[in-house]
């Protein structure tokens, strides 16, 4: 039985588009596994500083693992192994992983121990109000057993290139969803024996699945790395130079969330859990649209590139971004209009008071507006990824993380010091009586880094691939009218729902938010369609031929 299963998710998808289907499918499921996971994690604990120390500390094991472990990227690895496995075979690319997991494992080893070593003085830096709580000791030990994890996830990465590179995309899959299905685990059956250290363990747990559901296909085909004293210095520099100015990049983004954690953890207790769960849920329609379409464009924009089409290359780029801002501005619509809804149907449960689901809510609200910058933030970064330019990337993340953490000084300074200022934005986002609304500063100077760093971006693009215009207004006005109309009808029927269905239970809130977003959209689609819309009318046409008798019959012949 098992080894049928070890067949069956070891078989080649056969195509490119099975592979991004499957992908899709995978992102989707571990996208509802999260909210699963969130939803456990709020109802057992609340806002409060179980959840504090938690979410920081999972904050230093993704730095680390962010900045060293991404140095050693698949979108470097997969075309590297591949050209070695084709001009040399597979030894040579045996001992390349080889190489690649010694440096690796011995920079993330040295790096956690560093961190383990000064834990005490590493928290009274970065997070100074868990360092003058009660929970100081918990705290470190939570961090110390979390950076175990970079160590999996590091390993994964190495055998996912591999897997990738014979279209083993069914095992590829798994490992997101087997990840956060240790996590909740770890909650449902580790948190009861061990207390919150259980859900530590869970972590690992997850984190060890994502990697061992890779080794039986890679261990057969004869291409498990191991430690070597032979590691091909040469390879390595090739690796790390294609790699580095990315990590750099990654670090930063990673740097500045590190320091937003630390401003929360001075401020009310749950302020670190709010604002982490406001990101969690503003990161779906940021995976979903901007994630998927950026990389979607990458083969096409480093191929265009690579054979000198540069007109090509700027007509895709355009493209790509004029369908990101069609599809993220009404999705950032709902989510500001549905905001109260999507909180309590996704956390509200438990210990997650009424006063956490609304400062939860108005931080969705400031992180979501962001949506649009961040998805063609990402874009214009891997355009220059496949331009083969690597240094802007750096450039831009260094100014945008400056600009997020004097952001976030100078505004909790306006917040504590103007009380008109704090009264507007409380009134602004409903949040009249409730405490500990100055980590609305948190979000807001999140939101204002992403809107500088698509801002650098577009200037670079225009100077760099001689853009003279992105050629987006249009789709912008279109999808913020029809967005607009959408929102209004959308919060009509919200109030109106709300007379018929019971909104203090899961069922009266979620069919009252269904179904007023079900009208919202009928709305959006009306005036689309009656501004002859070009992605709208692209989309029609894509899913009519998606779906006719005629193009399944040529897929198959395909």
């Amino acid at each position: 039985m098992v080894d049928k299963i070890f067949r069956f998710f070891g078989r080649d998808v056969g195509s490119i588009h099975h592979a991004a289907y499957l992908l899709a499918i995978s992102t989707f499921l571990s996208q509802i596994l999260g909210l699963v996971r969130d939803r456990l994690l709020a109802g057992t604990f609340g806002a409060g500083e179980t959840l504090d120390i938690y979410y920081a500390a999972f904050r230093v094991q993704d730095f680390i693992f962010y900045s060293i472990a991404s140095l050693i990227s698949l979108a470097v690895l997969i075309p590297l192994i591949s050209k070695v496995l084709e001009e040399k075979g597979k030894e040579e690319v045996r001992k390349l992983l080889n190489s690649l997991f010694t440096v690796t494992f011995l920079l993330i080893g040295i790096t956690s121990l560093l961190a383990i070593t000064f834990s005490r003085p590493l928290t009274e830096l970065i997070f100074p109000g868990i360092a003058k709580g009660e929970n100081l000791q918990t705290f470190i030990d939570l961090m110390r057993i979390l950076l175990l994890s970079p160590f999996f996830f590091s390993l994964s990465g190495l055998l996912a290139s591999v897997t990738q590179i014979y279209n083993r995309f069914y095992i590829t899959s798994l490992s997101p969803l087997l990840y956060n299905f240790g996590i909740i685990f770890g909650i449902v059956y580790l948190y009861p024996l061990f207390g919150i250290m259980g859900i530590a363990y869970g972590v690992l747990f997850g984190a060890a699945l994502h990697m061992i559901v890779q080794v039986p296909y890679v261990a057969k085909i004869g291409l498990l790395p191991k430690f070597t004293f032979n590691i091909i210095w040469q390879d390595i520099k090739v690796v790390v130079g294609l790699s580095f100015y990315r990590g750099l990049a990654l670090g930063l983004n990673q740097l500045a969330l590190i320091f937003l954690v630390g401003l929360a953890s001075t401020l009310s207790v749950g302020s670190i859990a709010v604002m982490t769960f406001a990101q969690n849920m503003q990161n779906i329609p940021f995976l979903i649209i901007g994630a998927s379409y950026s990389i979607a464009a990458f083969p096409v924009l480093a191929k265009f590139y690579s054979k000198g089409d540069l007109n090509d290359f700027i007509l895709q780029l355009k493209d790509t971004a004029r369908h990101i801002v069609f599809w993220t501005v009404p999705a950032i619509v709902i989510f500001i209009v549905f905001r109260a809804q999507i909180v309590r149907v996704i956390l509200g449960s438990g210990n997650f008071t009424w006063s956490d689901t609304r400062l939860t809510a108005a931080c969705l609200a400031l992180f979501v507006i962001s949506v649009v910058a961040q998805s063609l933030s990402i874009l214009f970064m891997r355009a220059y990824y496949a331009a083969g330019r690597n240094k802007e990337n750096l450039v831009v993340a260094f100014f945008s993380s400056i600009v997020t953490l004097l952001a976030a000084y100078g505004g909790l300074h306006l917040f504590k010091s103007n009380a008109y200022f704090a009264t507007f934005l409380e009134h602004l986002l409903r949040l009249e009586g409730v405490s500990g609304t100055e980590v609305l500063m948190l979000p807001l100077a999140f939101t204002l880094g992403a809107f500088v760093n698509v801002s650098l971006f577009v200037y670079l693009a225009r100077r760099d691939f001689n853009i003279k215009n992105m050629e987006i207004g249009g789709t912008f006005l279109h999808s913020f009218a029809a967005s607009v109309a959408m929102g209004y009808v959308a919060y009509q029927f919200l109030n109106y729902f709300g007379t018929i269905f019971d909104i203090n239970t899961f069922v009266g809130i979620f069919f009252q938010g269904l179904l007023s977003a079900l009208f919202g959209i009928l709305a959006w689609i009306f005036i689309l369609s009656m501004l002859k819309n070009r992605e709208y009318l692209e989309t029609i046409k894509a899913l009519r031929k998606r779906f006719t008798k005629e193009e399944i019959v040529g897929a198959q012949e395909v």
